[in-house]
């Protein structure tokens, strides 16, 4: 997902009531913003983020009050496009600044969003350091063997992952391959006939309240691998694997733990 990033006053001059600073519209953004020590310098965020003291919430990803940002008086504003396109259109026309980021489609661009926030924001050697952690980090989870897994982002319609997305490349990362990476859609609906042709051996929930058991009792799953072998997951804070930041690499530790 694209981002756009309000700087924020308090980035160079802090001030008490924090005015200025950074607006983030984009939730992985709010994360990757934090792991480069500037928490204190997001004034506004959006409800999705949940809730970082003395910042306001100033809409979700969509709809957004506009008189909040404005109030803010932010240095910059972090956006996501096309899906912010209306957002980013309004703020343009006020003159407010703003960095926009393309959504990553595998793990070198989740890195060069890091380091094009650090360097925005006069974090360029931090964000260098938290690049380079993350590499390392990499290295640790890297499983040389691949399993055949099928990734549930929604459960009506069924919606899955294609070959260009973070969320693939982090999967092989840990042993385990997209069972459509023959498809270059990022994001799709698929039909539960390609599913049992796939026959996936693990098969991963990442989507609110997913629940384990209800899939093991989908009528005719009984013929895939992943449900005859009991390999069905999800994890805790299914955040960590949809959105591209720092925290993704936690969230491949914590499946990786569980598959193995």
């Amino acid at each position: 997902m694209p981002l756009i990033i309000l700087s924020l006053s308090s980035i160079y001059c802090p001030g008490s009531n924090k005015k200025g600073g950074i607006v983030s519209l984009v939730p992985s953004a709010t994360e990757i913003l934090i792991s480069l020590g500037l928490s204190k310098s997001i004034t506004g965020i959006t409800s999705v983020d949940g809730s970082i003291d003395s910042t306001e919430i100033v809409g979700d990803m969509l709809s957004v009050s506009f008189e909040r940002i404005y109030s803010l008086k932010p240095d910059y504003v972090i956006l996501t496009l096309p899906l912010q396109k209306n957002i980013y259109t309004e703020l343009k026309n006020h003159n407010i600044k703003i960095l926009t980021i393309k959504d990553p489609k595998n793990i070198e661009e989740l890195f060069e969003i890091i380091d094009t926030i650090g360097s925005t924001f006069s974090r360029k050697k931090r964000a260098l350091y938290v690049i380079d952690s993350l590499r390392k980090e990499i290295e640790q989870l890297h499983v040389d063997t691949l399993i055949d897994v099928y990734v549930e982002i929604s459960r009506n319609p069924f919606y899955t992952i294609g070959k260009n997305t973070f969320i693939a490349q982090g999967l092989s990362i840990i042993g385990l391959k997209n069972i459509f990476d023959d498809v270059e859609t990022g994001y799709f609906p698929v039909s539960i006939e390609k599913i049992y042709k796939k026959s996936p051996e693990i098969i991963l929930l990442l989507y609110p309240n997913a629940d384990v058991n209800e899939v093991k009792k989908r009528i005719g799953w009984n013929r895939i691998k992943a449900i005859k072998s009991n390999k069905v997951f999800t994890i805790k804070r299914i955040n960590q694997l949809l959105r591209p930041s720092v925290n993704f690499f936690q969230g491949l530790k914590e499946l990786k733990n569980k598959v193995y």
